[in-house]
């Protein structure tokens, strides 16, 4: 799974990277960004308060704006709360019980709970083990912190739901005949069992799980090449054809194609996967059109072929987004300097 936490940047920080075009960015895509606040903020009459909404980071930006609040989308955002304990009455009660952070909240209008849409919430466990009978045993089985309420009801358990819950190992290790094989390939947890069961995996949801780096490095034939670019790791993948300098696969995987752009531009490597595949290139020797390879991707984000970019999965995309270098540079400057000045200040300064 994807943290999109770790692509987060300070506000102040941010810029958007040279290589991406502002002007072919979708503003309510954007709006949704956690990135993008910055750049938001800049261009207020651009926002699409209906996304921003549902930004965790938006939340300084919607106080200041409660009138062009979506209080629908707001009742899922997991920074929202102190906004939604103020306004009860603006509550959509279907996707607040969802919301992670608003177990609290909940507790206190407990009539007003979905419970199918709480029993897929992480935080929630303690009050979906104080009301059993309320349970939707589907959504559930999806919850990754409902396992100890799993293993004592394994005959309500929604099996193909289960198998893509990552924190269900044990109890599919002890039901192998139980598993629902399509979704257990895209488990990122599951990586033991896949390896005693490659008969049984599917290869096209292989293909995008961040942790069976290793498999699809010995099964290369068998990976499909459109999923693997939304996989956070295929650049590892990627290396791995060029270093083997086999003429099919590498046709089959940098012909590239409208599909596989799709893809690469949700994953949120895209801009660093470009970047190492630029250095394999460059070091490769056993293939020897590498440049018409490189072509390929370096089209992906240059001028002459950006017509064929995904721009609205882009303008999503945290990573389109960069630390400002120079601005820190500059601040950092400044801030030597006033220490400097500071400490050898002749009024600190011990003179022997």
């Amino acid at each position: 799974m994807i943290d999109y936490k770790k692509l987060r940047i300070p506000k102040e920080y941010c810029k958007l990277r040279d290589c991406v075009d502002i002007d072919k960015l979708y503003w309510h895509a954007l709006s949704e960004n956690p990135n993008a606040i910055g750049l938001l903020e800049q261009n207020p009459e651009k926002i699409d308060w209906k996304y921003l909404s549902k930004n965790p980071n938006g939340i300084e930006l919607l106080t200041k704006n409660r009138d062009k609040i979506d209080w629908y989308n707001l009742s899922l955002n997991p920074n929202a709360i102190k906004l939604l304990r103020y306004n009860i009455k603006k509550i959509n009660w279907e996707l607040l019980s969802k919301n992670p952070n608003a177990v609290g909240l909940l507790k206190k209008y407990k009539k007003k709970i979905y419970w199918d849409y709480l029993s897929m919430n992480p935080n929630a466990i303690d009050l979906l083990e104080q009301n059993m009978d309320k349970i939707d045993w589907d959504y559930l089985s999806m919850n990754p912190n409902a396992i100890r309420i799993l293993e004592k009801n394994l005959d309500k358990i929604n099996w193909f739901h289960l198998s893509s819950n990552p924190n269900a190992i044990r109890i599919l290790e002890n039901n192998l005949d139980n598993i629902r094989w399509d979704q257990l390939s895209s488990n990122p947890n599951a990586i033991k069992i896949i390896e005693n069961n490659l008969d049984k995996i599917n290869w096209r949801n292989l293909s995008s799980n961040p942790n069976a780096i290793k498999i699809l490095e010995k099964n290369l034939d068998k990976i499909d090449d459109i999923s693997l670019f939304i996989n956070p790791n295929c650049d590892i993948i990627l290396k791995k054809i060029l270093d083997d300098g086999v003429l099919d696969i590498a046709t089959k995987f940098f012909e590239i194609n409208n599909m596989k752009i799709y893809f690469l531009s949700q994953n949120p490597n895209a801009i660093e996967i470009l970047e190492k595949f630029r250095e394999y290139v460059v070091t490769c020797q056993k293939i020897k059109w590498t440049d018409l390879l490189f072509n390929h991707f370096e089209t992906f984000m240059l001028e002459q072929n950006q017509s064929k970019i995904c721009w609205y999965n882009i303008s999503h995309n945290p990573a389109i987004f960069t630390y400002d270098y120079e601005k820190i540079k500059k601040e950092k400057e400044q801030l030597n300097k006033e220490l400097i000045e500071y400490i050898f200040h002749p009024s600190r300064v011990i003179l022997h």
